[in-house]
């Protein structure tokens, strides 16, 4: 077991620090810790991503910790950030259980990123190359 899951943000917010666009699934961590996102960096905003099925070892333990501002995301089970437009849905990804990330048609998802996003750099596309266009999906994956 990893102690810090996905992901431990300690680095203070600034025009090149982006936590945007990635999905995390099944991620396990030890408790305390955001099996997805651990965050202890002040005023850093995280948004465009999904936390689904990340695991401690308390069941229903939250997908994230710390002080990060969540905003469009899914996170699912746990509580939900109080951050802009983030859901508790199922994300509805392919195949979570294989690795398969990328979404479903029928997934909340699609089209529900931040409409403001910046998709230059490397947000510009997804993880297999996609081009993200707007509305762009939440997560690391641009359904085709």
């Amino acid at each position: 077991m990893s102690p810090i899951g996905g992901i431990s943000i300690s680095t203070g917010p600034n025009a090149a620090n982006r936590i945007e666009f990635n999905s995390f699934a099944l991620n396990t961590s030890q408790d305390g810790v955001g099996p997805a996102i651990n965050c202890v960096a002040g005023g850093f905003i995280a948004k465009n991503n999904i936390m689904s099925a990340n695991r401690t070892p308390t069941t229903g333990a939250n997908q994230f910790t710390g002080t990060c501002m969540h905003t469009y995301s899914i996170v699912q089970p746990g509580t939900i950030p109080t951050g802009t437009h983030n859901s508790g849905s199922d994300p509805l990804f392919s195949d979570s259980a294989r690795g398969d990330l990328r979404l479903q048609a029928t997934s909340p998802a699609r089209g529900a990123a931040d409409p403001g996003s910046d998709l230059t750099g490397v947000a510009a596309h997804d993880i297999n190359g996609t081009l993200r266009v707007t509305p762009a999906d939440i997560g690391a994956y641009q359904f085709k």
